[in-house]
């Protein structure tokens, strides 16, 4: 009960704000068996510890904070990840040697910086890529427009992706390499955490390599499929220029291209390595304009809920009032959560959203593993 106007006028404020959050509860059979033994064969290729060129050391308050680049394990065809980039960030009293690999939108997002800088002020090693996997440029589309079969055009689409997607996966575990030798407290364990496709890249990093624990996806999904089709999205205009060469050039119904989608891209779809995640250490993170298809949309709701069910129906927070480039609202502090399907107001947080997020959701899953 709030106890003064003010109060309830800053409330009320918030709730237009979008600064409500409604949780929904998930988790698996406890007594699961989760076993990561090996790389997949589409990742399994030959890795060299990156040659790290370091910026200058940004000390602040709780941790200092250094920019890095290298070179990139090959050039693809398409040339997109010719260095990779990102930001070190070293707490200056660790908690554990957990580290937690943050993935940007597409590029480097000061989204991806706050979640980083978050969790290196609360104790752990943090890393922000900054670069990386980028959209399909629009000559790459012009070549699969051109093709001359069903089966070409999708291979070639299909082609940009995997070569995209493993490039990027190949390059951080190169960069998880490199810190396993080179930190003086050795990690014991990696997390993944992405936004938006970034997401997407996040889950594919946690599903196939062993040593990353947990993985929180914020307005994300894992099928690539079900965005490219379902997308309302305006700002995505790939995806438009991939609905149209389906279901208008081709004349496909939506089941058609569908399985011929996920039949091309089943190599870098992380639900298809069901048994290498561990739904209780999983937290999706969704906008409810995303996810009811309004004006600020981009990862529909049948891509999400696949997502969920595909990874054995982890938690599930959804920001009401809020969409996917309207998610910032959870950089904003005072919020009202509203815990369903338990009916209850459960708290007032006072951080901002993304802070209570990552301490009181996240990371009890994300150390778990250090309980017996």
């Amino acid at each position: 009960m709030l106890k003064n106007t003010a109060s309830a006028s800053l409330l009320g404020a918030c709730l237009l704000s979008g600064c409500v959050a409604w949780v929904v509860g998930g988790g698996s059979d406890k007594s699961a068996v989760y076993a990561k033994t090996d790389v997949p064969p589409f990742f399994m290729v030959e890795r060299q510890l990156p040659d790290m060129l370091w910026g200058p050391v940004r000390t602040g308050a709780d941790y200092d904070e250094r920019s890095f680049k290298f070179d990139s394990w090959y050039e693809s065809e398409y040339k997109k990840n010719a260095k990779i980039e990102g930001t070190f960030y070293e707490p200056h009293s660790p908690k554990a040697t957990d580290v937690f690999i943050i993935f940007p939108i597409s590029r480097g997002e000061l989204p991806s910086e706050k979640f980083a800088k978050i969790l290196a002020g609360l104790g752990f090693y943090a890393v922000s890529i900054k670069s990386g996997f980028k959209p399909m440029p629009k000559e790459i589309l012009a070549t699969v427009n051109k093709a001359a079969t069903l089966e070409a055009a999708v291979g070639r689409l299909s082609s940009f992706f995997k070569n995209a997607m493993r490039q990027e996966i190949v390059d951080v575990m190169r960069l998880m390499d490199f810190l396993e030798i080179s930190l003086k407290n050795k990690p014991c364990a990696f997390h993944a955490v992405g936004m938006s496709l970034g997401g997407g890249i996040a889950a594919l990093l946690a599903a196939v390599d062993p040593r990353v624990e947990s993985l929180m996806m914020m307005v994300s999904s894992a099928n690539l499929a079900n965005i490219m089709l379902d997308s309302n999205f305006s700002a995505l205009g790939v995806v438009k220029d991939i609905q149209r060469l389906l279901f208008g050039k081709y004349g496909l119904s939506y089941d058609e291209a569908y399985n011929a989608l996920s039949r091309s891209l089943e190599e870098v779809e992380p639900a298809n390595y069901i048994g290498r995640l561990n739904p209780d250490r999983i937290l999706l993170v969704s906008g409810a304009f995303d996810m009811l298809g309004f004006v600020d949309s981009a990862i529909p709701f049948s891509a999400t809920y696949k997502t969920w069910k595909d990874f054995g129906k982890p938690e599930w927070v959804t920001l009401l009032f809020s969409g996917h480039l309207t998610s910032f609202f959870a950089f904003f502090p005072l919020w009202f959560e509203i815990q369903f399907p338990h009916h209850a107001v459960q708290n007032l947080v006072l951080d901002t959203y993304a802070e209570h997020l990552i301490k009181d959701h996240f990371l009890p899953k994300a150390l778990q593993y250090k309980t017996p």
